[in-house]
């Protein structure tokens, strides 16, 4: 059957966060009929600071953990002389800026929740129920709302017994409400230390308890290891050990993380209980650069988890040490929430018996998607964004993913048989559930040189074969030597997805782009 003509099929983007917002754009860029929804009055999702409490959002002080470069959209980079690890507040402007030189507030509904997604068979299309208005129907839906949807509060015996306050991170906006507190932070993650940073001058005490050892990187490894860091060669190789020798892989990366610590901070105290950390293929590292400093100060504690409550403000760990607190603050993470899906097309609905007995999955969802992309019950018109994860920029892996979903959508790209899809979820969800009997795995992650090279084919970008071993490949070395070594061993960067041409749109600034990264842009950071 032909595929129907993009001009003529209507598709709804639900959620206009980060993956939302360039999933309209690259939608648009084929020429569907889009239109973002968004419940909040503004774009942009968490990165738009709000005092709300029960709205997820960043910090005033939040900085991001990757650098610009290869952190932003792949043809839309920040502006020149923008910090390398900006801050929070230049993330959302630059996303504001992205929405207004696209045009796309004119497909974008503000101030509009959307209730309920329904599949209409008799149709052959989707009706969407709004909260305050009538329903719409569409030809196909992309769901981005991303992974931080419901917080997940860990249960806590005698809480009852509890005076103090107990919270999820997500209502904490910053550290006034906790002057002169006694205050447990509970989770040794990125967000546990965000949170604990910001209270530093401003609470009495503050303390980390965890159950696990963890890894500490800075923000500029470059800068410690004098190298590139994940240049593409690098992924390769990663690729490559990861494929054929998997064991040796996940020790290797573990070892250079740990010397990439050490050589960061020096030897770090047992008594902060760092050791053993999990390996950093199923739990990520903290990027810190003040964490250690803090430790070393007194600052911060790092103590054992909490076993329970046991007063009106106080706790027993699990060592049986007891301690004061007058607030618990939870960074304990956030699971998949797709209530607004019809439960036949739900991806989470389906349960894994091998991922629910997991330690690892803590009560989360594991949705079942292709490629942690595309529904396997209607394919040709659910998709989602957010949902595959692996360490590389947000922005990025988003505008990846919908590059892919417009191109398959707009038959440019093909989807395998309906067999070979649940074949490779099967084979994920067997992966997945494996790492979470050794640690708390992000539901989301995918292999990433196995997914990247998917996505390179998807969504016909050219990198594989430029790159590769074929005739492209060895006609470009021949052609253009420096920009080939640029992109096998230089800054690693966003444009290059969008510097051959091929199915999805080209852009034709990328390759001033990577000069700029490679040559000048990023040398600043060295300043």
């Amino acid at each position: 059957m032909a595929t129907p003509d993009p001009g003529d099929q209507r598709v709804a983007v639900i959620g206009l966060g980060a993956m939302g917002i360039v999933a309209v754009k690259n939608l648009l860029e084929e020429g569907f009929d889009v239109t973002g929804f968004e419940r909040s009055s503004y774009v942009g999702g968490l990165w738009h600071f709000t005092p709300d409490e029960d709205t997820l959002s960043v910090l005033k002080t939040t900085m991001v953990n990757v650098s610009i470069s290869r952190g932003c959209y792949t043809d839309f980079p920040f502006e020149k002389g923008t910090p390398p690890f900006c801050s929070a507040s230049q993330v959302n402007e630059y996303l504001e800026k992205y929405v207004d030189y696209f045009e796309l507030r004119r497909h974008m509904r503000l101030n509009t929740t959307v209730k309920f997604v329904a599949r209409v068979e008799e149709t052959n299309n989707w009706r969407l129920d709004f909260e305050s208005r009538p329903s719409e129907y569409f030809d196909k839906v992309v769901i981005a709302t991303g992974p931080h949807h419901e917080a997940l509060l860990p249960k806590l015996e005698g809480s009852d017994l509890f005076e103090g306050k107990i919270l999820h991170s997500r209502a904490f906006k910053g550290p006034d409400n906790f002057v002169g507190k006694k205050v447990i932070v509970l989770g040794l993650g990125n967000t546990g230390n965000d949170v604990a940073e910001e209270l530093v001058g401003k609470a009495e005490s503050i303390s980390i308890a965890h159950n696990h050892g963890a890894v500490i990187l800075p923000r500029d490894i470059e800068k410690v290891t004098g190298s590139k860091g994940l240049t593409h060669r690098f992924s390769l190789i990663v690729g490559f050990l990861e494929k054929w020798c998997p064991s040796y892989a996940e020790v290797l990366f573990n070892r250079k993380a740990k010397t990439i610590m050490e050589n960061s901070f020096g030897e770090t105290d047992p008594s902060w209980c760092l050791d053993p950390a999990p390996s950093i293929k199923v739990v990520n590292p903290v990027i810190s650069d003040t964490l250690i400093d803090r430790l070393r100060a007194g600052d911060i504690q790092s103590i054992p988890g909490i076993k329970k409550i046991i007063g009106p403000n106080e706790v027993e760990l699990v060592d049986g040490r007891r301690m004061e607190a007058d607030a618990i603050i939870c960074c304990t993470g956030y699971k998949y929430g797709f209530s607004i899906v019809d439960p036949r097309v739900n991806p989470t609905v389906e349960k894994s018996p091998a991922w629910v007995a997991a330690p690892g999955s803590k009560g989360r969802a594991l949705p079942r998607l292709y490629q942690n992309v595309f529904s396997l019950k209607e394919p040709d018109s659910l998709a989602f964004v957010g949902c595959a994860w692996f360490v590389t920029g947000a922005f990025l892996l988003a505008d990846l993913t919908s590059m892919c979903i417009a191109q398959v959508w707009a038959g440019h790209s093909k989807l395998p048989s309906q067999a070979e899809m649940e074949r490779w979820m099967n084979v994920q969800e067997k992966r997945i559930s494996s790492l979470a009997q050794r640690g708390t795995v992000i539901p989301a992650s995918v292999p990433a040189r196995e997914w990247l090279k998917w996505a390179d084919t998807t969504a016909g970008m050219g990198v594989e074969e430029h790159l590769g071993w074929g005739w492209k490949g060895w006609m470009f070395w021949l052609k253009d030597r420096i920009l080939w070594r640029m992109l096998m061993d230089g800054q690693p960067t966003a444009a290059i997805w969008r510097l051959f041409d091929g199915k999805r749109k080209s852009w034709p600034h990328a390759r001033a782009e990577i000069e700029y990264a490679n040559l000048s842009g990023c040398k600043d950071k060295d300043k």
